[in-house]
């Protein structure tokens, strides 16, 4: 199962993805709210929380949770879920695949930074610096 680290030195939180039932969604996400910090609400039934992978039994034991994840999500759920919702629920999927942003040469730094070269100006920009 992939899991996406939220961050680093938060000691396994992970982003977590939540599907609510319908008609119990408004306090399934009250009560979801009241102990986990809701990173994304997708929909009314589509959330991502910031949790570790030991509470995930104690979301999917939330009135109102019809699944909670760190990686796949059964075909079952899917089927339920409106194109929008599918559509998000792909994206976080593949986010949570690709693992931790990508590492490039020089992330982070200054674009001028030494060892680099800085970008080229806009088309047309008569400037000379």
């Amino acid at each position: 199962m992939n899991e996406h680290v939220v961050g680093s030195g938060l000691g396994g939180r992970r982003e977590l993805l939540v599907i609510l039932s319908g008609e119990r969604a408004e306090d399934a996400l009250k009560q979801l709210s009241a102990k986990h910090n809701v990173q994304q609400v997708a929909s009314s039934r589509v959330i991502v929380v910031e949790g570790a992978q030991n509470e995930l039994a104690g979301l999917r034991a939330v009135p109102g949770v019809l699944a909670a994840t760190a990686g796949e999500l059964p075909p079952a759920v899917l089927e339920n879920l409106d194109q929008s919702e599918t559509l998000f629920v792909a994206a976080w999927l593949s986010r949570t695949k690709e693992g931790p942003s990508k590492q490039r040469p020089g992330e982070g730094l200054s674009w001028d930074a030494p060892g680099f070269v800085p970008p080229d100006p806009p088309a047309g920009d008569t400037e000379s610096g």
